[in-house]
């Protein structure tokens, strides 16, 4: 039964999510070009300053990409689901609340880490092609918070639309655009290196929110 909601998932989502993907591979497109035009208009050791010494970041149009692209998977997975509420119709199946919710919810996150993995490695790649380690290094500490907005997103997404009372809605919707603001926060590059695991988990506490937003979304009717 797991096994057929994950493919009706799939089904679902997969034109979203391949236009997503063009998307993030259009925005890593355009910042290739643009941090080669920085080496065409400036000698390499003054980038090279710029960029290692100054904090400069050479990918900042990347930045609220992955905010977007979570958001928009969500919006593409759940909205569908709430038209003549169909997503009841998944609730009712004979399989516990929690592990449909949970098979839906983790196919959403698979297929967002998906692209954003693609978007770290790409950045890897292309920042170690003009850059050293060291900068590689920074590079990822500095997007990995932006890719934790992704999530975030993606999860506050599918709050807002599964949440059926409107102040809880709103409050959650609060949340999440709270914590999102915190990840796009503009400190210095790399500056969330000691504290981003513990926001991880602080974020990772939207999943069960989720789980109890189906909850009260299947069961409101008789409350």
């Amino acid at each position: 039964m797991l096994r057929s909601i994950i493919y009706k998932e799939l089904l679902k989502t997969w034109r979203g999510w391949t236009a997503l993907m063009f998307l993030n591979m259009a925005v890593i497109a355009y910042i290739a070009a643009e941090t080669r035009s920085m080496f065409v208009m400036d000698h390499p050791e003054i980038v090279w300053y710029r960029v290692m010494y100054l904090g400069s970041v050479h990918f900042g149009s990347l930045r609220s990409i992955p905010l977007l692209t979570g958001a928009l998977l969500g919006a593409a997975q759940f909205l569908p689901e709430m038209r003549d509420e169909r997503f009841r119709l998944s609730l009712h199946l004979p399989v516990e609340l929690h592990k449909v919710v949970t098979a839906h919810v983790a196919f959403g996150l698979f297929a967002l880490g998906a692209i954003l993995l693609t978007d770290m490695g790409i950045l890897a790649v292309l920042t170690a092609s003009y850059f050293p380690l060291e900068a590689v290094t920074m590079s990822l500490w500095t997007a990995a918070p932006w890719c934790l907005a992704g999530f975030v997103a993606y999860l506050g997404t599918a709050l807002a639309l599964l949440e059926p009372k409107y102040h809880l809605k709103a409050a959650l919707i609060a949340v999440a655009i709270a914590l999102s603001e915190l990840y796009m926060y503009r400190p210095s590059p790399g500056s969330y290196r000691t504290i981003l695991s513990t926001l991880a988990l602080f974020s990772a506490l939207l999943v069960p929110g989720v789980l109890l937003s189906a909850y009260r979304f299947r069961f409101r009717r008789l409350s």
